[in-house]
């Protein structure tokens, strides 16, 4: 009788501690996946970035589309959005002018609404600056000196976009 006893203490231990380690270790868990979607979302625009910079080199003038940077054999593909698979990277001119100058590759990881989307947009701001890592709501200009990278809050089309500067 005692040996069944012992059984179920033993039983009702072991749930209870995987509940406590479920209960500690779930946001860890959860915080890894948004590190390494923003980890990838900050590579996928920066090597758009860099084929787009070696193409303005060579070219001597900036690519329209990112089509122009497969075409010409900067890109072997344009990379997928680890985030969501429906946006794809974008070439951006802020500062006008003719021809264009395309300054910013920018991507849409998702709507204002999601909170893990936040979550990524944070993180990626952390990865980008070492810093706080609150997403602006401004968007990047040309002027902007607040680094080469990173992920900000575009309320007039409730979207989070993550960016690179090329």
């Amino acid at each position: 009788m005692s040996q069944v006893l012992i059984g179920i203490i033993g039983v009702i231990l072991f749930i209870g501690l995987a509940l406590a380690g479920a209960m500690f270790l779930g946001p860890r868990f959860q915080e890894s996946a948004n590190n390494s979607r923003a980890s990838a979302s900050l590579q996928a625009v920066a090597q758009i970035s860099q084929a787009a910079n070696m193409y303005q080199l060579q070219e001597g003038f900036a690519a329209a589309n990112t089509g122009a940077l497969t075409s010409g054999g900067y890109l072997k593909a344009v990379p997928v959005n680890p985030v969501s698979n429906a946006n794809e990277p974008i070439l951006v001119n802020y500062l006008g002018g003719t021809p264009a100058v395309m300054d910013h590759v920018e991507m849409v990881i998702g709507g204002n609404g999601d909170a893990g989307t936040g979550q990524i947009c944070t993180a990626i701001n952390k990865q980008a600056t070492g810093g706080a890592g609150t997403p602006p709501t401004a968007q990047p200009t040309g002027a902007t000196t607040d680094g080469v990278s990173g992920c900000y809050n575009d309320t007039t089309n409730n979207q989070y976009k993550v960016w690179a500067r090329i």
